[in-house]
């Protein structure tokens, strides 16, 4: 018996194109009300997940189950969902209004109750007396509000949103991020939300998914995935973590490059012991006169309130990035040490499946 709790289950969704295994095992609940995201690279799975709880995908294997009813053989359109595409898609023949109110028209409904629901969603998205605009005199954010009321204005169980904000510049984004976040609170509704950008995930997200390779690798709220990352994988992708190859001597030591790590920075490793990976974000390291790993600056960017520098550790191939708020920037080519405060540390083994 599925948790009443939750509006959409996913169970062991397995999808293949030919030789291709896009979903592998997959399986995900949805509470009620919950703004989900499903975050990971391009190509890993996360829209084909979107597609097999619209009905777009049939899956190879496995079901999925919306406020209690198997969608098997259900369609797209005998389903409680809506979708919000990356672009807006309106009518060109339609006014704003009746782009919006194109779906109740065709359940028939009355008159009257459509100009009610229609009033009442363009309000939500703040497009109140833009009713009888045509989709040119709209900026692409305005559309993409359009195409938001047009998916609420059915009321459905389970809204789904495809990559919404993807062809918008930064500065509607960012507008964008927070009607939505304040459009979810009040409307209530259950959204699914798609994106390859972990920044857009954590402003956004109750709860986020992280996707590798058509399998879920976490799910916990932005703060779990972000500090409490459990693999190399997901330390990397969301927040851009250094994930760097290191040793555990079984005693608290730790050897990164051949270079013994101080004790301050090393966190607690008990008596671990063999090949790990020393996860620590680039916000938390800074630069020390003594006392750190050596290494040299082998780039430097420049990001208004900071620098974000790359040093090339002794003993290392990859470098390690370094972001900072110091006036005094470092030059390139310059000998450093990295250091950091061992409780922002965080350990995982290596030789995992995804290292």
């Amino acid at each position: 018996m599925n948790d009443p709790g939750n509006v959409v289950d996913i169970a062991n969704v397995t999808q293949r194109f030919g030789d291709v295994c896009a979903l592998d095992d997959v399986s995900l609940s949805v509470r009620r009300g919950e703004f989900l995201t499903l975050l990971g690279p391009s190509g890993y799975g996360k829209s084909t997940l979107l597609r097999a709880v619209a009905g777009f995908e049939v899956p190879t294997h496995g079901r999925v189950v919306i406020d209690d009813h198997d969608m098997a053989g259900v369609p797209p359109n005998r389903r409680p969902v809506n979708m919000v595409f990356q672009r807006p898609t309106l009518f060109p023949h339609l006014d704003v209004a009746g782009n919006v109110a194109f779906g109740l028209r065709l359940s028939k409904v009355k008159s009257a109750e459509v100009a009610r629901r229609v009033a009442e969603v363009l309000s939500l998205v703040r497009l109140d007396g833009y009713g009888r605009r045509r989709a040119h005199e709209l900026s692409g954010g305005q559309q993409q509000r359009v195409a938001l009321a047009r998916a609420l204005v059915n009321q459905p169980t389970v809204l789904l949103l495809d990559e919404p904000l993807s062809a918008l510049d930064l500065r509607i984004r960012l507008e964008m991020e927070v009607e939505l976040r304040r459009v979810h609170r009040e409307s209530g509704a259950t959204f699914i939300y798609v994106t390859h950008d972990q920044r857009e995930a954590l402003a956004l997200s109750d709860r986020i998914a992280v996707l590798d390779r058509g399998t879920i690798l976490q799910a916990g709220t932005p703060a779990e995935v972000f500090d409490e990352p459990r693999s190399p994988f997901v330390a990397s992708f969301v927040g851009a973590a250094n994930v760097i190859a290191a040793e555990a001597d079984g005693q608290g030591g730790i050897i990164i490059g051949g270079q013994k790590l101080p004790a301050g920075m090393a966190g607690s490793v008990s008596t671990l012991s063999g090949q790990i990976w020393v996860v620590v974000r680039p916000q938390v390291a800074s630069f020390t006169v003594e006392g750190g790993l050596v290494g040299r600056v082998s780039d430097v960017a420049f990001r208004g309130i900071g620098h974000e520098y790359e040093v090339t550790l002794d003993g290392l191939d990859r470098p390690v990035k370094v972001e900072t708020a110091s006036e005094t920037a470092k030059s390139f080519g310059e000998r450093v040490q990295v250091t950091w405060p061992g409780r922002s540390v965080r350990i995982l083994p290596r030789g995992g499946p995804d290292d």
